[in-house]
């Protein structure tokens, strides 16, 4: 399975040298061993931090596999094990043209494995940084429509991949052939009730931020509708060469995710333009609220599929598609066409700009860049009682817990938290206070005064 192994930050911080019997996984001798007396290594694919991927041959068979090894010292964290027997059982349970398929299982001298079909072809994060400007159009509907096929038959059989991104979409090719295979099920929720509450314990972090839904920052519960999420992220990278939300780090990533509307594509002036309607999708797959996404994967797929039908694609427009209303008229609708106009401010909208710890020190800068947009700023102290508002600008500087205590003791909404260097669960617990927005120190004003716009309009 010629493709890059999962290199996430948790992967890379459980990485631990380790052996098993007389061979190491990752080592020279370790080529020519033989596991569980039938499959012979011969060699090395690629590897990350969970382990290493081989080409190897069937002893009796001589069939050529992938073999997916975990070190024995990886293996030692009770979390990492089940996330290898997560990812085999999901894909035990599929056979599907467009999932990469399993052959066996098991461990042998310390070491788990996990053998699989094997592919040649590349992975789709390689497909999108080799285009010279962007991939073609179609190519994209195309492959859009293959990774919705696949993720209807996980759905269908209970399984959440949890991870979907481009590095484990691969573009698989046999017989002058392309295939889509989705690959690395190692997050993914299979429909197990026991499962599903480790997956999803307060705290827990799990996933590619990047390509990570609202609901899956906050670490709730996930459904189909994550992967759809997810799937709109991918969408996007093929169409402009990177997911929605780029940042310096996962902190403000996931903050982006979980406040900020998707931003407008950014694609080469000579680039093949983009169909309203597959914008359309594009934006309804980014929706915050799992229930304004699509329905299914299934309905994701059959809108793809008419898209590469001039006649049918033309069929669905102009204005919203009927075929995507009714199937979603009781929901509310997010496939409004890209630039349509927005509610207006409230007039001389009020903001209180709140020092909201003994370090925090929202500027004079802070105020002008208001006033200057048609918003009224009122500086106040944390203690101070706040008077009839139409939003708080709360800056704490990075006295998390200041922050949480004030959100908890106050009722004036909605709040925009103003914070430095927060962690993922502080994140989490500012939004669980009652937090509408956050955004990481350091920020420009522009950035302030727009989020504050944002919330006023929503609210």
């Amino acid at each position: 399975m010629n493709r890059r192994d999962d290199d996430s930050e948790h992967d890379r911080e459980t990485a631990v040298a380790a052996g098993a019997g007389d061979t190491i996984p990752g080592s020279p001798d370790f080529i020519g061993a033989t596991l569980g007396d039938r499959y012979v290594i011969r060699r090395l694919l690629g590897q990350g931090g969970m382990g290493q991927v081989y080409v190897a041959e069937h002893r009796a068979l001589g069939t050529p596999v992938a073999v997916k090894v975990m070190h024995a010292g990886v293996a030692a964290l009770a979390e990492n094990v089940r996330r290898f027997e997560r990812e085999a059982r999901a894909l035990s349970l599929l056979l599907h043209p467009n999932v990469v398929r399993v052959l066996d299982f098991g461990q042998h001298q310390g070491v788990l494995y996990l053998v699989m079909e094997l592919l040649e072809g590349e992975p789709l994060t390689q497909r999108v940084d080799e285009a010279e400007t962007a991939l073609p159009i179609r190519d994209v509907v195309e492959i859009s429509a293959q990774i919705a096929r696949g993720l209807a038959a996980a759905h269908d059989a209970g399984i959440i991949h949890r991870d979907l991104k481009s590095d484990n979409v691969f573009l698989a090719r046999a017989a002058d052939e392309e295939t889509v295979k989705l690959v690395d099920f190692g997050l993914a929720h299979v429909d197990d009730p026991l499962e599903l509450e480790r997956l999803t314990q307060t705290g827990s972090f799990a996933g590619t931020p990047q390509y990570m839904s609202p609901e899956q920052c906050r670490s709730l519960r996930v459904g189909p509708p994550a992967d759809l999420y997810a799937l709109g992220c991918v969408l996007t990278e093929m169409l402009q060469g990177a997911p929605p939300f780029v940042a310096a780090n996962p902190v403000d990533i996931i903050t982006r995710q979980l406040f900020s509307p998707p931003p407008p594509l950014k694609r080469a002036a000579d680039a093949e333009p983009v169909p309203e309607l597959l914008e359309r999708l594009r934006l309804s797959l980014l929706a915050k609220m799992p229930e304004q996404r699509p329905a299914s994967a299934h309905e994701v797929q059959a809108l793809l599929v008419d898209m590469l039908d001039p006649a049918r694609a033309a069929a669905l427009l102009p204005g919203r598609s009927s075929a995507i209303a009714a199937s979603r008229e009781h929901r509310a609708t997010t496939l409004r066409p890209p630039g349509a106009a927005q509610a207006s401010l409230p007039s001389a909208s009020r903001i209180a700009v709140v020092r909201g710890s003994a370090t925090a020190r929202p500027d004079e800068d802070v105020a002008t860049a208001l006033r200057a947009n048609g918003l009224v700023p009122e500086v106040a102290e944390a203690d101070d009682e706040i008077g009839p508002v139409d939003a708080v600008l709360l800056d704490v500087a990075s006295d998390h817990d200041a922050a949480v205590r004030w959100l908890e003791t106050r009722t004036v909404r909605p709040v925009l938290v103003c914070i430095a260097e927060p962690s993922i669960p502080a994140l989490r617990r500012l939004i669980a206070a009652g937090a509408a927005a956050v955004i990481t120190h350091p920020v420009d004003k522009g950035q302030i005064v727009k989020n504050l716009e944002r919330l006023l309009r929503r609210r």
